[in-house]
């Protein structure tokens, strides 16, 4: 049966998109790109030349997947005529590497909305998530710039929508990617497997069934195959095992991971007199995700109400999908806070979808419970 609101939902989602674009489009280009910014555009530069394909006259210290990306993008937009040691990065240049991000940037709205369909079944949360994505300033800065985290962004909320809709193979696939683009995609990891297991699946026991019939060794494999953590784990593996292939293949020691740690100048638990500085550090990088003190309290204390709320049976309270995003949030603002980690605005570039669509479902819960106080 199809859904009648189906074509005003589409067109609220395209009105969206169209605000978040020209949002996103505004900043375009007003910031050089930082150093981090130069040299990805750079390894990209020298990928798309040719000068050198597998970066192995480079230190790298990040995953393939985000390089060889920026040396597409070149190539679609203005396929660079050389490149060497003494390379540029012209405005040109820099327009090029910012494309990933914007359409990673963009892709991420749609998901947020895709993952709350796919969840909790209802478009009006999805597309109120979608909109509090497409209006915060944090994820409109980023999306102008080269940096890994709105590819990375993108393709872990891409492997929770495939997780949310059964589709464990996808799912292992796009989060092999979210870590194949940065290190930090393997913290979605365990995210994408608690919404594999929560997410409502009413049609699971039929896709399992009937695994066809034939030779018994074809009907083993089509059993095996039909387990889906068998597919997610092997989607997941395929793409680690192209990883470290490239690692491997590559003539520059160290590898990406120990040149990651050097660069990185190791990493370990945070010094105890550090950690009150940090949290307060941490958690104004949390109101920068829409600035507003304002809208930050009104998302607080609406999170906190529908909690508080659902717990007294005022209204429908957290599922327990809401309670691993919550909790997951949560963890990844405390891993960040006692591990010695930069407090840098990048590495939370993740949570704002996630608490996009918690606020959402929080706003919705407190819009739903006045209609019914209206309507008594």
């Amino acid at each position: 049966m199809k859904d009648k609101g189906a074509p005003w939902q589409l067109a609220a989602l395209a009105a969206i998109l169209l605000l978040a674009l020209l949002l996103r489009l505004a900043p375009w280009g007003y910031n050089r790109f930082l150093e981090d910014e130069a040299l990805y555009a750079y390894w990209g530069l020298q990928i798309a030349s040719g000068a050198d394909p597998m970066l192995d006259e480079e230190p790298v210290d990040k995953p393939p997947l985000h390089p060889y990306t920026l040396a597409l993008s070149f190539l679609l937009s203005a396929p660079p005529a050389d490149a060497g040691p003494g390379i540029g990065i012209g405005p040109g240049h820099e327009t090029s590497a910012r494309l990933p991000s914007l359409l990673a940037s963009m892709a991420s709205i749609v998901l947020v909305y895709a993952l709350a369909v796919q969840l909790y079944a209802d478009a009006r949360t999805g597309l109120l998530a979608a909109l509090l994505l497409a209006l915060s300033p944090f994820d409109i800065l980023f999306a102008s710039t080269a940096f890994t985290d709105p590819l990375m962004v993108a393709l872990a909320l891409g492997a929770l929508v495939a997780a949310a809709g059964d589709r464990p193979g996808l799912a292992g696939l796009l989060a092999g990617l979210a870590a194949a683009t940065k290190q930090q995609g393997l913290f979605f990891l365990p995210l994408v497997v608690a919404v594999a297991v929560l997410a409502p699946r009413p049609s699971r026991a039929e896709r399992e069934e009937n695994p066809g019939q034939g030779a018994p060794i074809l009907t083993w494999l089509r059993r095996a195959w039909g387990r889906r953590w068998l597919r997610f784990a092997l989607a997941f593996m395929l793409v680690v095992a192209c990883v470290l292939w490239w690692d491997l293949a590559r003539l520059q020691r160290p590898g990406f991971l120990a040149q990651g740690s050097i660069s990185y100048g190791g990493l370990g638990p945070a010094q105890a007199g550090t950690l009150g500085q940090r949290g307060a550090d941490w958690l104004s990088l949390v109101g920068a995700f829409w600035v507003s003190p304002w809208f930050n309290a009104l998302l607080v204390a609406a999170l906190a109400g529908w909690l508080v709320g659902g717990l007294a049976g005022w209204w429908a309270g957290w599922r327990r999908i809401d309670l691993a995003l919550g909790v997951f949030c949560l963890a990844f603002l405390v891993l960040h806070w006692l591990i010695g980690f930069q407090v840098w605005d990048r590495y939370l570039l993740g949570l704002v979808p996630l608490l996009a669509l918690l606020g959402a479902r929080a706003l919705m819960a407190f819009l739903g419970a006045i209609q019914g106080t209206l309507w008594r």
